[in-house]
């Protein structure tokens, strides 16, 4: 979580682009965590809807972290992050296996 702070003190083009490179690995893992927790047959829809919201977000973050970094400095944005994977990484520790009605095969 205070990798976003790292990035922060990298002093060189070639640390900035291996730290975001390994954040960028790092946090891939959403992958295991739709297919895992999801039926089957709905996987590629859930896929979707996170590449929907993942989208819309990255679009919308960009007016508050320019006013963030405009305001408060650079360093703003990257705690601003850190928040924001805490607060995903706390609503993702509810997420469990699918458990719950099966989804039956319509014949035809």
């Amino acid at each position: 979580m205070l990798w976003f702070l790292t990035i922060s003190q990298a002093k060189t083009v070639f640390k900035f682009i291996a730290l975001m490179s390994l954040i960028k690995a790092l946090n891939s893992f959403y992958w295991t965590v739709i297919i895992d927790t999801s039926p089957a047959s709905r996987t590629g829809t859930f896929i979707s809807m996170t590449y929907f919201f993942v989208n819309i977000a990255s679009v919308v973050d960009s007016t508050p972290t320019g006013v963030l970094t405009t305001q408060y400095g650079y360093l703003s944005m990257f705690l601003a992050a850190d928040i924001v994977t805490a607060i995903g990484m706390v609503a993702m520790s509810f997420v469990g296996p699918c458990v719950g009605p099966v989804l039956k095969k319509s014949i035809g």
